[in-house]
């Protein structure tokens, strides 16, 4: 595999609606404790190995959830398959 395909914009572009999609899959089943509504509660993160001017704004916002239930409001924060650690794309 040719290790120059990984830097492209269009390679992080794919990696980015992969992790949009595995996001809409987690806030669609509700919250694993009490079924409530989950609703957005994207947070800071600062990407290691490439800047964020380089990745994009995108990649400076972690996609989680908060469920909506008083009592409960416990996060969910989906896999991500576009986060660099150690040198590669991995799943986390």
């Amino acid at each position: 595999m040719c290790h120059a395909f990984l830097s492209t914009a269009k390679f992080r572009s794919l990696l980015l609606r992969i992790d949009e999609d595995l996001a809409a899959e987690v806030r669609a089943a509700g919250c694993a404790v009490c079924g409530g509504v989950l609703h957005s509660a994207r947070y800071a993160r600062k990407p290691h190995g490439i800047p964020l001017s380089v990745l994009g704004e995108a990649y400076g916002w972690r996609l989680s959830f908060c469920c909506d239930r008083e009592g409960c409001r416990r996060r969910t924060t989906p896999r991500r398959c576009g986060f660099l650690a150690d040198g590669y794309f991995s799943v986390r």
